[in-house]
């Protein structure tokens, strides 16, 4: 069975580690790009990105009820995504999980898996 691809692959080729979150804003002030521009220069991997969305336009004009697609008011959503090849840390962190979660109990989110 061959896997179905998306546009997004080529950006987000599997075996890689990704982590992203998102947050509207209403304005773009010069305090806010130049946080951005900091911590842009201060990510740990040179993929990761913090990229600026304008929500504006005809997308704005649909009532906030009409849709699932909520935040319709806020005009700027920045998204800030990590992504990097290796697992840093992640032998140290399954060492403490297997010390304080041998069974597995807290695995719904991002799991590590604890060593034999």
């Amino acid at each position: 069975m061959s896997r179905r691809t998306t546009g997004q692959d080529d950006d987000y080729p599997d075996g890689r580690l990704y982590y992203w979150k998102s947050v509207n804003t209403p304005e773009l002030s010069d305090k806010l790009i130049e946080r951005l521009t900091q911590h842009t220069a201060a990510a740990p991997s040179p993929d990761s990105t913090i990229d600026v969305w304008y929500q504006g336009g005809a997308m704005a004009r649909v009532g906030e009820q009409a849709t699932a697609f909520a935040n319709r008011g806020v005009p700027y959503l920045f998204g800030i995504e990590g992504n990097w090849d290796r697992q840093a840390g992640h032998e140290r962190l399954s060492a403490v999980k297997t010390k304080y979660d041998p069974g597995n109990l807290f695995r719904l989110n991002a799991n590590i898996q604890p060593t034999s």
